[in-house]
């Protein structure tokens, strides 16, 4: 079996306003009790930061209050004050030994490692763990075979909020195309819930699902649905996300999906157009995307 790893080693320092008022020695030989089957307690005040090492520090600013602070590694430090204006010597010294052993008991139970570059995650993939929030600029199309135009292209934009394995994100995408007698500005705003699952080292599938709203602009129609328009319609889109993404750096992915999906409002069109007089934007709608999945949060 694999020896158990050593003890953290801690190292007391008192003050010298605190070394007076409660006796060093008595708070060391108590502290090397409460904590004899957790700690080794170093005998010194003072020496080299290498190991794992627990530094405490206790004062006491004034004779009614003391101060103590402990430290794991290069972590933060922890702090907390006593009132110890009533006690007589003895007694103090066994308040803050008890406060100063609760405090150590949580830092030497504590088991990440010390602060640093995040390191892989421990699903055998030698992929990093998400930050919270990330933001996606990509390159869009939309291809909508039983409409006029029937191939739009722009840019998007995402922001992504992630909890564990699932995905929250408001997007925008802004798509131009030209065809079929007709032009078409698309302008969709729209929010997604999704999962990532990894599939193998720096590779992982996303699926969601997809609700848009969408603004049309279409100057070259007169009527839609036999009315007179201004240019200006709406529709909306829903759908699944279908993405493929790789890592790229530690919190970069490139990804590449697929939106399959439906307009829940069609639109008849008639222009001025001789050799196009009708048209309809509708129907079976294919996004794609092609964007860049970064996180400047962490």
């Amino acid at each position: 079996m694999p020896e158990a790893p050593a003890p953290p080693v801690l190292r007391v320092a008192l003050s010298p306003a605190a070394a007076e008022r409660l006796l060093e020695l008595r708070v060391r030989r108590l502290l090397a009790i409460e904590l004899d089957d957790l700690v080794s307690v170093d005998q010194g005040a003072t020496g080299p930061l290498e190991g794992d090492l627990i530094r405490v520090w206790i004062d006491t600013p004034t004779p009614r209050r003391a101060l103590i602070e402990v430290r794991r590694g290069s972590r933060s430090v922890a702090r907390r004050g006593l009132a110890i204006a009533d006690f007589p010597a003895d007694v103090a010294a066994r308040v803050v030994t008890i406060a100063t052993a609760e405090m150590v008991r949580v830092q030497a139970r504590i088991d990440e490692a010390p602060a640093g570059p995040s390191q892989p995650n421990d699903d055998g993939t030698g992929q990093t763990e998400d930050a919270p929030f990330a933001m996606v600029p990509s390159l869009d199309g939309m291809w909508l075979p039983s409409s006029a135009p029937g191939g739009l292209f722009g840019a998007g934009f995402a922001l992504e909020h992630r909890a564990g394995i699932t995905t929250q994100a408001l997007h925008t995408s802004l798509l131009i195309g030209e065809g079929g007698g007709q032009s078409l500005r698309w302008l969709e705003v729209g929010a997604t819930l999704g999962l990532r699952l990894n599939l193998a080292e720096r590779w992982r599938l996303t699926l969601g699902a997809q609700a848009a709203g969408v603004s049309l602009s279409l100057p070259r129609a007169t009527t839609v649905d036999g009315l007179a328009t201004s240019g200006n319609e709406w529709t909306a889109r829903v759908g699944a996300e279908l993405g493929l993404e790789t890592q790229l750096a530690r919190l970069t992915w490139l990804r590449l999906d697929v939106r399959p999906g439906a307009l829940v409002r069609s639109l008849d069109l008639a222009s001025n157009d001789l050799e196009a007089p009708h048209g309809e934007v509708g129907g079976f709608a294919l996004g794609l995307g092609l964007g860049l999945v970064a996180s400047p949060w962490q």
